[in-house]
């Protein structure tokens, strides 16, 4: 699958009253880490709206979950009191594939004193909401807190808690294959659930299961060509090794990895020429392959993977006016061929595209005037051109 949103930020409006939520957002989207790993900003859903009706939940909240990676819960006595908390963590367990996970994908993050909630006590939370959901209490039981995500001193330790997401985001991709590669083989994913300190010991079987996984699916493929499904999965963990390879500093191999993605998804396009999704993922490869040829000081490569996945995302757009992410993706894109114009003398061209990336901002923050994300993005061009 690929995601839209790295992170969910599943909170109670009331505990971000003083703005706390929002500044660890804000410091989320700006770490140099998990950019640096991620191959761009963190892309973050934080909704600061207050939920509407069933529908607005359903046409918004609920697809930014689906879409997203990771889920961030902030634990506090409010937290347990929302019923759009409890919707959001069992629209998150929803998912076959989350739940093979040995975290299933979540991170919670404590705020405030929950008292009960880790001592097998009795935690505040109102009849109605546990008829409903009754299973949310003891599922996040399951969930121990490092001391990296104890909020509890407030702004002060946040930085910590941004370090370990990096960590965790370092292995997040190979924890899934290692999922999906043992249900292949009939084992429980509950064989594979390691401790931190198990992690950095067993990368190298990690790696093992990774190729297993993307061995099983290739053989799959081999047999029945002609499934469209199945090539998407099999390109799918074409991006997740790839990027575990440049991860760990094995740029050759995330370069091969994320060519063989993006062959498979042209012939993807080439059957189903318009498949938004797949429009969406081969502009994905495109610009990861900039990033990586940028990385190798080859900026010539770099620019062609740029403007290849600009032309693609300008499709995008023009098919999904009311896609705010894909717009984001766009005006993304345009900034870092700014950046590549300005190394390479050419400040008119820069211009040109650092205007089109604010043009695109602009629109966004017009749209979404609390997005953190866009705000910063808007800002950060406005101070491109202003370098100029």
């Amino acid at each position: 699958m690929s995601y839209k949103h790295d992170y969910f930020i599943s909170y109670a409006q009331e505990d971000n009253a003083d703005g706390f939520v929002g500044e660890f957002v804000e410091r989320l989207v700006k770490n140099s880490d998990l950019e640096t790993l991620l191959g761009a900003k963190p892309r973050v859903f934080f909704d600061q709206e207050a939920a509407g009706g069933a529908d607005d939940w359903e046409s918004a909240v609920r697809a930014g979950i689906d879409a997203s990676r990771r889920l961030l819960v902030f634990l506090s006595p409010n937290y347990f009191k929302s019923e759009r908390c409890a919707a959001e963590f069992a629209r998150w367990l929803e998912s076959d594939e989350r739940r093979a996970l040995p975290d299933s994908g979540i991170t919670p993050i404590l705020i405030a004193d929950v008292p009960g909630l880790f001592d097998d006590g009795t935690v505040d939370v109102p009849q109605a909401l546990l008829d409903r959901f009754p299973n949310w209490v003891s599922e996040l039981r399951k969930r121990q807190i490092s001391g990296d995500f104890d909020l509890r001193d407030g702004a002060a330790s946040i930085d910590a808690a941004l370090a370990a997401l990096c960590r965790a985001g370092r292995d997040d991709a190979g924890s899934r294959e290692s999922a999906s590669a043992a249900q292949e083989d009939g084992s429980s994913p509950d064989d594979d659930e390691k401790n931190d300190a198990d992690v950095a010991d067993d990368s190298s079987q990690t790696s093992e299961n990774y190729e297993k996984a993307v061995e099983k699916i290739e053989e799959l493929f081999e047999e029945n060509p002609d499934e469209i499904d199945q090539a998407r999965v099999l390109n799918a963990r074409y991006m997740k090794t790839a990027d575990r390879a440049k991860a760990e500093g094995k740029l050759e191999d995330a370069k091969e990895r994320y060519e063989k993605a993006l062959e498979g998804f042209e012939k993807i396009i080439e059957r189903t020429p318009d498949d938004i999704q797949a429009l969406s993922d081969l502009g994905d490869v495109y610009y990861k392959l900039g990033f990586l040829s940028d990385a190798e000081g080859d900026s010539k490569q770099a620019k062609e993977y740029f403007e290849k996945a600009l032309e693609i995302r300008k499709k995008i757009v023009e098919q999904t006016q009311d896609d705010l992410e894909a717009l984001s993706d766009l005006s993304s894109t345009y900034n870092d061929l700014g950046f590549l114009s300005v190394a390479e003398g050419d400040r008119k061209q820069a211009r040109e595209y650092y205007e089109k990336a604010l043009e695109g901002f602009e629109k966004i923050v017009e749209r979404t005037p609390d997005d953190i994300q866009a705000l910063s993005d808007l800002s950060a061009t406005y101070y491109n051109l202003l370098k100029l």
